[in-house]
């Protein structure tokens, strides 16, 4: 059947501005015509977005146990249990498109070499196009390095919007031991260890605000990215305990009312306890001399058999580095050099240890009328550990850790937060 001036609605016959709506599919498809202001340079000189065609598939993690519990005594349960997770197409910052080849790095100082605007070719280097120079004006320089990009004419380094490339595994060990509440006691002991590796942390991120910021290993060499996560806390021991104090009526001790019940009975004791390793460090080196064209930052390695450490973390004074420089690559050596060292290392800073305690009573003064009274002790002991927000944990290293820094190794971050005690009376009625 030929369908040359067929109409699939001959009956249709309204009319829009004098137009009779028909299709007929021997006349095709109208002509298209680009809009006069869109051109294919529009965006040269500038830093447009960029989002790869597989973006925004959906992050997803799979997880699997295997889990062995036991009762001990009636009271006591124990447990036992092998704990792993793994999540895929984490979002990620990668692998941009914008960026050149390490082994550039061998042309050193030709690298910052600028065109004029009448340059036809530097070091060698041709220039891309005819008004390239003119066309970066008051966005980027015209060098050597942003010539040999594979879009010179882009600013930036083209990394792809909700790019999804990253990945994590974590794998743990966990025990637990847990007392129900009887006799007056309710006890929960508990300790993982365990091991967190991925290549989508936050130090791999442009967009993070601190000591990592932008593209930290070449999308050349993307199997370094694969490193301990700076949330990887290997060792991690927590212990929670109740206990009603057997004094007061019908109590072991004093077992009797009237004032001696309402001054000694009804206490109850509760205290949390928490002890971990601490946070594994990263170093970098601030000054290498490596264009921005590369992506990536200058990661120094810790020479065979050296300590990076200059004193014990048991005995640190703060008013001396607590890295020592000359367990590193050289300063000296990072001229248009990156560096080789772990993205995040396996060296650890200070763990934590940290203790609450807490005493209350109730007291009922009649039927309807009570009293609670609650002392409560955060921080028992007055530890104090060094961190970068005050808080015992953080994305972060509070010590200067650029090599190529007189300061490196000095402690520039805060203290987790003092002894705090706090008295609490609440009547009800």
């Amino acid at each position: 059947m030929s369908l040359d001036g067929f109409n699939p609605n001959p009956s249709f016959s309204s009319t829009l501005g004098g137009i009779q709506p028909a299709f007929y599919l021997a006349q095709g498809f109208p002509s298209y015509a680009t809009a006069s202001n869109v051109s294919v340079g529009a965006d040269n000189g500038l830093s447009p977005l960029y989002r790869p065609k597989d973006a925004n598939r959906l992050s997803y993690s799979q997880q699997w146990n295997l889990t062995i519990e036991r009762q001990v005594t009636r009271d006591v349960v124990a447990t036992v249990a092998y704990v792993a997770n793994k999540g895929t197409r984490l979002p990620s910052q990668l692998l941009p498109l914008n960026v050149l080849n390490p082994s550039l790095l061998s042309m050193g100082n030709k690298l910052k070499d600028t065109f004029g605007p009448s340059s036809t070719a530097v070091d060698g280097v041709p220039v891309p196009y005819a008004g390239w120079v003119q066309q970066l004006s008051g966005h980027c320089e015209p060098t050597v390095a942003q010539a040999l990009l594979p879009f010179p004419q882009y600013c930036n380094s083209l990394t792809g919007e909700n790019e999804n490339l990253g990945s994590s595994t974590y794998h743990s060990f966990q025990t637990k031991i847990e007392k129900r509440f009887s006799s007056g006691l309710y006890l929960n002991a508990n300790y993982t260890w365990s091991k967190l590796i991925t290549n989508a942390s936050s130090t791999t991120q442009a967009t993070a605000q601190y000591g990592a910021i932008g593209s930290v290993i070449s999308p050349f060499d993307l199997r370094r990215n694969k490193a301990i996560s700076t949330d990887d806390i290997p060792h991690n021991f927590a212990v929670m305990a109740v206990f009603e104090l057997p004094f007061g009526k019908g109590r072991h001790f004093l077992n009797r009312g009237g004032i001696t019940d309402k001054a000694l009975g009804g206490w109850t004791l509760s205290s949390t306890a928490k002890i971990t390793s601490g946070e594994p460090f990263y170093f970098r080196s601030g000054t290498c001399n490596v264009p921005g064209q590369f992506r990536e930052q200058c990661i120094p390695g810790v020479l065979p058999r050296a300590n990076p450490f200059a004193q014990s973390l048991g005995n640190f004074d703060p008013n001396k580095p607590l890295f020592n420089v000359s367990a590193f690559d050289p300063a000296t050596s990072f001229n248009y050099y990156a560096g080789v060292g772990q993205r995040v290392t396996s060296y650890r800073g200070f763990g934590y240890k940290g203790q609450d305690l807490s005493i209350s009573k109730n007291v009922h003064i009649t039927e309807r009328i009570k009293v609670e009274l609650r002392g409560e002790m955060f921080n028992i002991w007055n530890a104090h550990f060094f961190t970068c927000g005050g808080a015992a944990f953080g994305d972060c290293v509070p010590f200067n850790n650029d090599v190529s820094s007189p300061n490196f190794g000095l402690w520039q971050g805060t203290v987790t937060n003092p002894r705090n005690i706090q008295l609490v009376g609440r009547f009800t009625f």
